[in-house]
This record gives structure tokens, sequence and C-alpha cells, in this order.
């Protein structure tokens, strides 16, 4: 079983898909998360750093895996 928190997105960014790993680590739902754009996920601080590797993967066409933290229901980082 995956213990990582785990999404996959479109190429706007939209939530299509979360694990029950990433619903517990952040403390939300499938459904707050799904249909909502990955960067609502993001401090202040990631946001500008998870935005260029994010535009080069739409560019080239390829999948690519992120390891970034993400911001849980009560705020924190994790």
């Amino acid at each position: 079983s995956m213990r990582d928190g785990y999404f996959e997105m479109d190429v706007d960014g939209v939530i299509l898909t979360v694990n029950p790993a990433l619903c517990q680590l952040l403390g939300q739902t499938r459904e707050t998360l799904i249909g909502h754009p990955y960067y609502e996920l993001l401090g202040e601080d990631d946001l500008a750093r998870a935005r260029q590797p994010f535009q080069r993967a739409m560019q080239s066409g390829a999948g690519k895996t992120f390891a970034i933290p993400l911001q849980r229901a009560d705020g924190s980082l994790g």
C-alpha cells in the first residue's frame, strides 16, 4: 500500500484523483480536493517553486513527479 500522498492533475493543474494517504495527511476528503487547482494546497513559498517545473512538464507533454510540501486543513505544511 502507498503511504505517500499522491494526486494526479490535468494540464490546467486541476486535481483529478487523490489517494487515501493524501486525504489523511492533509486532513481533507476526496470531495474537498478533487476539482480544485493544486496550487490551493501550496504555501506561498512553495507556490513559486512549483510553478516552474509544472510549466516545463506541461510544455514538454511528459508526465512529472513532484515532491513538495502541501498545506493541511489546519494550515500547517506537511
